[in-house]
């Protein structure tokens, strides 16, 4: 306003904030006997003054870390002002003499520049740790869940994992850069089992082999080992066996069904025969053989037999066919009476083990 004759003072702080780097990954993990390189990206914050990162300049933080730089057998690189490489060389990794398994520590100080003055600034260093190891690199695999040899689905469906052993790889004195390009199954029963990726669970899961099902055994103990194929940064391979693991595969128990549950036979009906359906309730296992009689008399020789087995649908199933023989050796009465006739199936597996299930008919004899 034209008619405004008083002073007005506006106070404003301005503060430099000073930029910080950050690592991404502060620590790392190198073998001696595995040369490669590391990465780790280089952040930086508190940047609101426009400081772009230049360079860093790596100092070992006592001597001993500061004479891997001087002799070479660590080289500190920085990649598009965005990453930092550290690079554990061949040669000089190989001297272990030299060379201690212990943590190095290395200060990374960062070097901005103002993108408008070109004025260089040296920022606040913060610590990288490089662990080294000369110890052998080892995988330990950790195990859950469990095959059983009597349940499907085992192979060629989406659902194998259902019925499959999960596997999780933990690695140890290995390089902090590699990639884990292989990983199967050795040693004495490598030819029974392989590893498959399960996409729903995300995971790898232990299978027998395809067509093996049948060959394995319940109750033995298979010690099976894993080899991983890692992959170093910089293409170095190595082959990593885990410890043997135990595996006990299991097989459930297989029950026989009989339909229908009781029939009827009367004395005047000379021929007459009923057939009764004795059905699997696991298809893992087949009927072998199907035996049984009843002595009502207890005179040594039977009175009801089995006149014919007939096998079917894969021998999963059979129709068993009841005779009464000795009509003497009989009672009944105005209702009927009930005898049961004792039966005693076998079964063979896929494996080939036999099995002998005990079941029984009924049998109502009327005049």
């Amino acid at each position: 306003s034209n008619y405004w004759r008083e002073k007005v003072e506006v106070k404003h702080n301005i503060n430099n904030v000073e930029p910080t780097l950050v690592l991404e990954k502060p620590n790392m993990t190198f073998n001696w006997n595995l040369p490669g390189t590391d990465t780790t990206v280089l952040k930086v914050k508190k940047a609101q003054n426009g400081a772009i990162l230049k360079d860093v300049i790596v100092t070992g933080k006592n001597a001993d870390a500061q004479k891997l730089i001087n002799e070479n057998v660590f080289t500190f690189t920085m990649d598009k002002n965005q990453y930092l490489n550290v690079k554990l060389n061949h040669l000089k990794a190989l001297n272990k003499k030299m060379n201690k398994d212990t943590t190095y520590s290395f200060d990374v100080k960062p070097v901005f520049v103002n993108p408008v003055s070109g004025m260089e600034v040296t920022g606040k260093a913060c610590v990288l740790k490089v662990k080294t190891t000369s110890k052998e690199p080892t995988v330990k695999v950790s195990t859950s869940g469990s095959i059983d040899l009597a349940k499907y689905p085992m192979m060629d469906s989406w659902e194998f994992y259902k019925n499959s052993i999960k596997l999780k790889y933990t690695f140890a004195n290995v390089n902090s850069n590699y990639e884990v390009i292989s990983r199967e199954v050795v040693g004495d029963y490598a030819k029974y089992f392989e590893i498959w990726w399960s996409d729903v669970t995300q995971s790898f899961h232990l299978v027998p082999k395809r067509g093996m099902e049948g060959k394995l055994k319940a109750g033995f103990v298979y010690n099976i080992q894993f080899k991983c194929t890692l992959k170093m940064k910089d293409g170095v391979t190595t082959e990593v066996v885990s410890k043997p693991y135990k595996l006990k595969l299991k097989q459930s128990s297989v029950g026989v069904k009989i339909a229908p549950k009781s029939q009827i036979i009367y004395l005047s009906n000379e021929k007459v025969t009923r057939v009764y359906e004795a059905t699997l309730t696991n298809g893992y296992y087949r009927i072998d053989s199907i035996t049984g009689s009843l002595d009502v008399n207890k005179d040594g020789k039977a009175d009801f037999v089995i006149e014919k087995v007939s096998k079917k649908s894969g021998d999963k199933a059979a129709d068993v066919t009841i005779k009464l023989v000795d009509r003497d050796a009989v009672s009944t009465t105005l209702k009927g009476k009930n005898y049961t006739i004792p039966l005693e199936v076998m079964v063979t597996g896929a494996d080939g083990v036999t099995k002998n299930i005990k079941t029984s008919v009924t049998v109502t004899v009327k005049k």
